[in-house]
């Protein structure tokens, strides 16, 4: 019964994703991007957007660093966990357990990938123009960082990027990671429920960086 709710859930999220795409079903999946790619691939395009964005505002940016681990490590945030990816703001490095991206990459496609890493970056944007240093709870910054990554994908769309099956890809690795039911809104690590999520990824993909200021 669990499994079978599972995929009425992820369809769901499918039909959700394709009719914003789409206006209708979408296409077949196209394959995906090699990991060894995509890794390379998708900083260097997330960072060209934000590029463009901050220059856009004349405000200073700088990229951060991605890297991966494959064990436990210090950083200037505490030790790295294992099947995690974090933004670290004293080194500004995107820091992520190979093996848990990988996992995601083998179980649910390339883009869900790109969308995390797109994801941390938007942490690292609001480091740099001083969102981090306010007074808000864990879930607004981490939902405000899923409409980030919804903005580059709209960039993503218009410069011709998005491949068929894409954003219900990057659906599903939200829905994914959403919070566990129970879990308070005010939890000091809460991200946002599946649902709320993917609300969020949505609106920074329909009206771009500007839409992630007035949720």
């Amino acid at each position: 019964m669990k499994d079978q709710m599972t995929i009425v859930i992820l369809l769901t999220v499918y039909v959700i994703f394709a009719v914003v795409a789409f206006g209708s079903a979408a296409p077949a999946p196209a394959p995906d991007m090699p990991l060894a790619k995509l890794l390379d691939y998708a900083p260097q395009d997330i960072n060209k957007f934000w590029q463009q964005t901050f220059a856009s505002s004349n405000k200073r940016y700088a990229a951060p660093l991605v890297l991966p681990y494959y064990l436990p490590y210090r950083t200037p945030c505490g030790d790295s966990l294992m099947n995690n990816a974090f933004y670290c703001p004293p080194d500004n490095i995107i820091h992520y357990d190979y093996n848990f991206i990988s996992r995601i990459y083998s179980q649910v496609g390339d883009y869900a990938v790109a969308s995390l890493i797109a994801h941390e970056w938007g942490h690292s944007v609001q480091t740099q123009l001083g969102i981090s240093k306010g007074k808000f709870f864990s879930i607004q910054m981490e939902l405000q960082a899923d409409c980030f990554a919804g903005a580059y994908t709209q960039y993503a769309r218009q410069a011709g990027e998005l491949e068929d099956g894409d954003l219900e890809k990057a659906g599903v690795g939200l829905f994914n990671a959403g919070d566990r039911i129970g879990t308070p809104w005010f939890a000091p690590q809460a991200h946002g429920k599946p649902m709320e999520r993917i609300s969020a990824f949505l609106d920074g993909y329909k009206g771009g960086v500007k839409a992630c200021f007035s949720r």
